[in-house]
């Protein structure tokens, strides 16, 4: 399957289920029905021992993201990083991130983000358990700076046939705590499925339930493309 035509398949699948959701949800200033379209771009670069890839690489990702019950952009993020491989288990990736998004009222906000992830990975047979540990550092629109950790751990396990990996369903959950605030900001709780797209590159299709603890809207239903691209 080209790529190509896996794009074409999950974006007619990500408008179906959006429209699908819209008709089914009624709309409310408490609730939204989002689309997410996120991107990552890994480069490689540095000595290669052995035949094994480089310890360091640059990382280029964005987002995109669609509310208002799928009628309007929301949300644009992007960023760069680089990623540091302590081992075949575990990375340390500090970065930068540019957002900029649209208020209730139709103005715009801008956002510079400081983060640092430490990722942690772990199998157990056919299981792979991923743990990623997130620190932002927040400086918005009027001066406002704050702290902010988030850990997320997904497990996932491969679907194969005849001995070829043919997706890879996953579930994942997250928490974002409010370290200046010194309380609990959000949860999400996520269900889809990775796809390898050629060798080293993938793409998740997935459904999302964000709960906001404060400020609206306060439930938000996501339907979403996460595209992992390695140039090796």
């Amino acid at each position: 399957m080209t790529l190509r035509l896996i794009l074409i398949r999950a974006s007619l699948a990500i408008v179906f289920i959006g429209w699908l959701a819209g008709t089914a949800l009624p709309q409310s200033p408490d609730r939204d029905l989002q689309s997410w379209h996120d991107f990552q771009v890994t480069v490689p670069f540095g000595p290669r021992k052995g035949g094994n890839r480089p310890r360091t690489s640059l990382l280029l990702f964005g987002t995109l993201r669609i509310g208002g019950e799928m009628s309007k952009l929301i949300d644009e993020r992007v960023g760069a990083g680089v990623e540091f491989r302590i081992n075949r288990r575990a990375t340390v990736a500090p970065g930068i991130l540019f957002r900029r998004t649209l208020s209730a009222r139709g103005s715009a906000e801008y956002e510079t983000r400081l983060r640092t992830d430490v990722n942690l990975e772990a199998r157990a047979g056919i299981l792979s358990l991923r743990d990623r540990n997130r620190i932002e550092y927040r400086m918005r629109t009027g001066g406002s700076r704050s702290f902010r950790y988030r850990n997320r751990v997904q497990l996932s396990t491969p679907i194969n046939n005849r001995g070829k990996e043919v997706f890879s369903p996953f579930v994942s959950y997250e928490f974002f705590a409010d370290l200046t605030a010194g309380k609990w900001a959000r949860n999400e709780y996520s269900v889809g499925i990775n796809r390898k797209v050629g060798g080293s590159s993938s793409v998740d299709v997935y459904y999302l339930f964000q709960h906001n603890r404060s400020g609206r809207p306060r439930l938000i239903n996501v339907i979403g493309l996460n595209w992992r691209i390695r140039l090796d």
